[in-house]
């Protein structure tokens, strides 16, 4: 198998089948649930790199249950790693299904038997309002979770997880003639994961407390921006002061 054209620099590969087979982030020694531990390929341009063989293992699946503060159940999604600017909706992701009583629970299936680190997320049935994001171990960044360890052909049921509102940001200087319609992405700034989108007119970016770094595209003009902002505090409203372009 040959992949590419590819940019020229370090790479990584995550690899995902189809049944039985479960989702990895590729690593010389045998897949891996953390990107952290992953390979990396030093592409050099006009040359083919060759890899070790990729060994896929059966796949396994995780379930569990989505919390809010008060200990109710949430609709919500989980999902294995996180979108980053690279691999954008690549993360293995289940999300909560409605049952009679309602549980809040999800099952996330098709991963490798490796140690991965979760990412919740998810608002109060019927309200738009989301909750900043956790991670296992009800952790702030992917860095700091508490990885599931998932079995090939089997169930592992994840510790319990609570959502809650924390720091937002509401407020928005874009300057004189922004376009009707724009969003800001902001981005954990270690990690480099996506931790909350504002869609105007339609969203709220609620984010737990931490610095973070925000990408503000515009519908009327092909720019954007980037910046480090200081964490937000909780219940508190943050304003992205105005920038020239």
């Amino acid at each position: 198998m040959t992949l590419g054209p590819l940019p020229a620099g370090p790479t990584q590969l995550f690899v995902q089948s189809t049944k039985p087979w479960g989702a990895q982030w590729y690593a010389t020694t045998g897949g891996t649930g953390d990107r952290r531990t992953a390979t990396t390929l030093n592409l050099v341009a006009g040359t083919v790199t060759s890899t070790a063989p990729i060994r896929l293992d059966r796949a396994g699946s995780i379930t569990g249950t989505v919390n809010g503060a008060d200990g109710k159940f949430v609709e919500g999604c989980v999902q294995a790693g996180a979108d980053q600017p690279d691999l954008p909706g690549g993360a293995a992701e289940g999300c909560t299904v409605f049952t009679n009583p309602y549980e809040g629970r999800f099952t996330l299936s098709g991963l490798g038997p490796y140690r991965w680190p979760l990412q919740y997320t998810g608002q109060w049935i019927g309200d738009d309002n989301p909750f900043a994001l956790a991670w296992s171990g009800n952790a702030t960044n992917r860095y700091l979770a508490t990885p599931v360890q998932v079995k090939a052909d089997a169930t592992v049921t994840a510790p319990p997880v609570t959502l809650r509102y924390d720091g937002s940001i509401r407020q928005f200087d874009v300057g004189a003639g922004a376009g009707t319609y724009w969003s800001v992405e902001a981005y954990h700034p270690s990690t480099g994961d996506l931790v909350a989108v504002y869609r105007r007119p339609y969203d709220q970016a609620m984010v737990a407390c931490r610095p973070v770094r925000c990408c503000c595209a515009m519908s009327r003009a092909a720019a954007s921006r980037a910046g480090t902002w200081p964490a937000a505090r909780p219940g508190a409203r943050g304003a992205l002061p105005g920038r020239p372009w």
